[in-house]
């Protein structure tokens, strides 16, 4: 992934809490980017049953504001954090909580170089599975490093079950180049379903989110006066995201859901 493309920008998106949340968000009901996306994180983290005696594997921790969250609501103390962005991780690490987080300045896809100890005991992914390069893969060995019985919980993008027409297969093929999301990540739920099945997991849990996502995360960035905040490069970058997210409901081109996955 390009450390140009994530960065700290979305720092501005919070504006004027002191937080430094970059996902969608979930709105159903906040009205404050910086709310949305706590309550994403916590769906996330509601789902595996995140508590004080997880060793967390963290896949994607941006600019590490979940971080704070899981030890300040969920009293984590121990976690394993991957994200290739320098510039994040940067700012994450001078905002960590007095806890014992390893943060690795690395993609998913090279979690097998990590060393982790104690053993992982749960893992998420919070709105950032569909950039993975090697997602299977990614899964795969997040399910080598689970134990048996072990949850993994995620964010991510899939397809409606219908046919993909010349045309929509062109939008798709310019959402990712332009999104940085590797075109094969883009599949339906049953091709999703195998995919986890040939890594080593079993699916438990799937729900749709995109009503309280995609278009409402649209519709804020429209009507908020964060944009002045940003520069015009940045600020072109979510107007492009929110045209994406906003087609995308409208055409059901693909959908939001939270994903939860057990090692057998």
């Amino acid at each position: 992934m390009s450390k140009d493309f994530f960065d700290t920008a979305e720092l501005a998106l919070n504006a004027p809490q002191d937080t430094a949340w970059g996902n969608f968000g979930y709105w159903n009901e906040a009205e404050e980017f910086a709310d949305a996306g706590a309550d994403l994180a916590r769906i996330v983290a509601d789902a595996i049953e995140l508590g004080a005696d997880d060793h967390l594997l963290d896949l994607g921790f941006g600019m590490g504001e979940q971080l704070r969250l899981w030890h300040r609501e969920y009293a984590l103390t121990r976690l394993t954090g991957l994200n290739p962005s320098r510039s994040q991780v940067e700012f994450a690490q001078s905002r960590l909580p007095a806890a014992d987080y390893k943060l690795h300045c690395l993609g998913a896809e090279a979690l097998a170089q990590v060393e982790i100890s104690p053993p992982l005991s749960k893992a998420l992914a919070l709105d950032c599975a569909y950039h993975f390069p090697q997602r299977e893969q990614v899964f795969a060995e997040v399910a080598q490093r689970l134990p048996s019985g072990g949850l993994i919980g995620w964010t991510d993008l899939y397809l409606p079950p219908r046919e993909l027409t010349m045309g929509r297969r062109a939008k798709l093929t310019a959402i990712c180049a332009t999104a940085k999301i590797p075109r094969e990540n883009l599949v339906t739920l049953d091709d999703y379903s195998a995919m986890l099945e040939r890594a080593g997991l079993e699916l438990v849990e799937q729900d749709d989110l995109s009503d309280a996502v995609l278009a409402p995360f649209a519709l804020w960035w429209r009507c908020s006066e964060v944009q002045h905040r940003l520069s015009r490069r940045h600020r072109l970058k979510y107007d492009l995201t929110a045209q994406v997210v906003e087609s995308a409901a409208m055409d059901d081109l693909f959908r939001y859901g939270l994903f939860v996955a057990r090692r057998p």
